[in-house]
C-alpha cells in the first residue's frame, strides 16, 4: 500500500487485496493485511470475518511457517478487537 502522501489510498489498497485474493484465496498473509486494511477503513465486521477465515483455514504444508505466524497475529488482532 502506498502511503497517502505519495498518492496511495485505502480504497485502492482494498481493491488490490480483493484482486489478490481472487488469485490466491487462501494466502494467509494477504488475508491478514486485508483484515488490517478493513479495520483502517472502519469495517470491523468484515475484518473479523476475514480474520476468522484465516484462522480456520486448512493447513498448507508448503506455507506452514507463514500460516503459523499469520494465524498467531490474527488471533492477537481479534483479541485486541474484543477488548
Amino acid at each position: 500500500m502506498r502511503p497517502l502522501l505519495l498518492g496511495g489510498s485505502l480504497d485502492h489498497a482494498l481493491d488490490i487485496y480483493r484482486r489478490a485474493l481472487q488469485l490466491a484465496p487462501h494466502n494467509s498473509t494477504t488475508l491478514l493485511y486485508f483484515a488490517e486494511a478493513l479495520l483502517s477503513d472502519r469495517q470491523p465486521g468484515e475484518a473479523r470475518r476475514v480474520l476468522n477465515r484465516l484462522i480456520e483455514a486448512a493447513p498448507d504444508p508448503d506455507w506452514t511457517w507463514e500460516q503459523t505466524r499469520d494465524k498467531t497475529l490474527a488471533r492477537a488482532l481479534l483479541q485486541k478487537m474484543n477488548e
